[in-house]
């Protein structure tokens, strides 16, 4: 019978390179890191200050992105979660430039993304030091998953055997890679929450501050030790 949504979603589900029931250590952090942004709002404790308006509603979209993202990492579809991360990587860039000089809220209100205007408000959108790394997750994770070049296929392997080329499919195979991957979505996400928090640092009760801050002392010293220069971790 052919696929449809529905058994495309059960295959998902029982793949058994990726299910949640494979990887308890990372389905539980990234239950924490969705329970931290579903709280976020609550933390605020108050109505959002219309001045803060714009860098909530990009939280919102680094929000469904962690949704989207946590779905597709845990089925092995590691590019196309990669993609979304990207996204909600880039708007945490924008949220941490509309901080540090509030006017160009505006401009990201009203222009449109493709214009001129709005290009030159925020090029470079990486300002200051704090966004070092968030540069650095969207650039690979753009290489790795957004562009439909070969860096977006590195989880398949291509040999060459007597001039001819052979493509072996890996992604799913490559179990190690797959946990590297997961861990890496963890870490961005954790990142993007770290420049919302500098958003939102004096309207987020301490309670919810010290909640994250143990969170990512707990995790990102371990998520670190899966960094490699091997292009096929794309870590």
């Amino acid at each position: 019978m052919p696929l449809d949504i529905a058994k495309i979603s059960e295959l998902n589900n029982v793949n058994v390179k990726a299910t949640t029931q494979h990887f308890p250590a990372e389905t539980s952090a990234v239950n924490q890191l969705i329970d931290l942004y579903c709280t976020f709002t609550e933390a605020l404790g108050s109505t959002v200050p219309e001045n803060k308006l714009v860098e909530y509603e990009l939280f919102w979209i680094s929000l469904r992105g962690l949704f989207c993202s946590s779905e597709l990492i845990f089925s092995a579809h590691i590019a196309e979660s990669y993609s979304m991360t990207s996204r909600s990587l880039e708007a945490a860039g924008y949220a941490n430039h509309i901080r540090i000089s509030p006017v160009k809220s505006k401009i990201w209100l009203l222009k449109r993304h493709d214009t001129e205007g709005f290009k030159k408000a925020f090029s470079p959108r990486w300002v200051g030091r704090e966004t070092d790394k968030i540069k650095d997750a969207y650039n690979l994770t753009r290489e790795y998953g957004t562009h439909s070049n070969f860096s977006s296929t590195i989880f398949s392997r291509i040999t060459v055997d007597k001039n001819h080329h052979q493509n072996i499919f890996s992604d799913i195979n490559d179990l190690p890679n797959l946990h590297r991957s997961i861990l890496y979505t963890i870490h961005c996400y954790i990142l993007i929450l770290e420049i919302i928090e500098l958003c939102f640092k004096d309207l987020l009760n301490i309670e919810w501050k010290d909640k994250f801050k143990l969170f990512r002392n707990q995790h990102i010293e371990r998520i670190s030790q899966f960094r490699t220069s091997s292009p096929k971790v794309a870590l």
